[in-house]
């Protein structure tokens, strides 16, 4: 008798442990969108289907955002329609990743960089108050993996999108727009997309976005 006794207080106490780390665990993840959230903010993301695909309301759960990602879009496509993708909404935030659809329509390395900056320009002309963070071109993986599809990447090469992301890092060094290197926290030891973060070579996975998550919300805060 005493011994079931025994085990039963045994068994209310781990389950208390169990609840208070639960209670504790959800409130610190509560907090850590709850001191970014103020009234009438808005952060936008902006870009291709990279950033379509993106589940923020999963992923930034309660934050104010809106995702103006376009599956296909390109450089000339975002400056294009910055009106409706970003003007109207006046943001607090905008955080931007675009460029590799570009090199698959085999646009020229300068053009991209020049027209990210174009980009970034003009929402600074027309959202003075908006604080703008350019995301590194994502890296493609064009192994020989069963996982990759040739076709998918395509043409998109690393050393292209490596040398748009210095070109970018350089110009954005001392000024008041952020470069956020993304690209490195997605790479293995040989200069790809890690397999575990790709669907086929290009597009991102569910784990892929936990690792770029992890490197944004600093700059949520």
């Amino acid at each position: 008798m005493k011994k079931d006794v025994f085990c039963l207080n045994v068994f209310l106490v781990v389950i208390l442990i169990v609840l208070l780390f639960a209670f504790n665990c959800k409130n610190k993840y509560n907090n850590i969108y709850n001191i970014r959230i103020k009234k009438n903010h808005k952060i936008v993301f902006l870009g291709d289907s990279l950033t379509e695909q993106y589940r923020l309301d999963e992923f930034y759960r309660g934050l104010p955002f809106i995702n103006s990602g376009k599956g296909g879009y390109t450089t000339e496509d975002v400056l294009n329609n910055l009106e409706k993708s970003v003007y109207r909404y006046n943001p607090t935030k905008v955080f931007l990743l675009i460029g590799i659809n570009d090199l698959k329509k085999q646009t020229k390395n300068d053009i991209i960089y020049k027209n990210i900056i174009k980009i970034v320009e003009s929402i600074k002309e027309n959202c003075p108050n908006t604080e703008v963070y350019v995301e590194s071109i994502y890296p493609t993986n064009n192994s020989n993996d069963d996982r990759i599809s040739a076709q998918s990447v395509s043409n998109r090469s690393n050393e292209d999108i490596d040398w748009i992301n210095k070109k970018l890092k350089k110009y954005y060094k001392d000024s008041n727009v952020t470069f956020i290197d993304v690209n490195k926290e997605l790479k293995d030891k040989n200069n790809l997309l890690k397999l575990d973060y790709t669907v086929e070579g290009t597009h991102i996975t569910t784990l892929g976005y936990v690792r770029v998550t992890s490197v944004l919300i600093p700059y949520l805060r």
